[in-house]
């Protein structure tokens, strides 16, 4: 009572900060909240094993995630038919397999010779990757006739991961 008006205004700083820190610590409470709730949806969603699984286990579920080595044919055939619906000339397939050292996975190498409208050909690549996860693009080449040329050609070299061995 003695202190005025500067005693006055320490107290209502005093309610002001016990306020926030009230106010702060439920904000942050919702925050962990929604973190441990979005950590627990994206577990859920996770084909991986759940943390702890030993070694073997872990491995062997992420190999699973990849087709068997006997549909190479239809991944072959799919990779044919995204070229076809994006305007892609596909002059051929070169590939060559080899099993990937202490995985039970086969790498699939495959070279393919193509003709396309550069726009097209970046189109295409980009939604290969997106649908066909078990592909890696390993190297593009282009080469133009000319500089104003829309027309390229293009060695994709591309790695397609399979489950099993050849």
């Amino acid at each position: 009572m003695n202190a005025g008006f500067p005693g006055a205004f320490g107290v209502v700083l005093l309610a002001v900060a016990v306020l926030g820190g009230y106010a702060g610590g439920a904000d942050n409470d919702r925050r962990a909240a929604a973190l441990t709730e979005e950590q627990g949806r994206m577990e859920r969603n996770a084909s991986a094993p759940p943390p702890g699984a030993d070694e073997r286990t872990r491995v062997a579920a992420f190999s699973a995630r990849f087709p068997p080595l006997s549909a190479l044919p239809d991944s072959l055939r799919r990779l044919n038919e995204h070229g076809a619906a994006h305007g892609i000339r596909v002059q051929r397939t070169d590939y060559g397999s080899t099993a990937v050292a202490g995985t039970p996975l086969t790498l699939v190498s495959l070279t393919i010779p193509v003709q396309a409208e550069a726009e097209a050909l970046y189109v295409w690549l980009g939604a290969l990757l997106r649908e066909m996860p078990e592909i890696a693009l390993e190297s593009v080449s282009l080469k133009r006739d000319t500089s104003d040329a829309a027309t390229v050609e293009a060695d994709i070299r591309l790695q397609l991961y399979l489950r099993g061995r050849s």
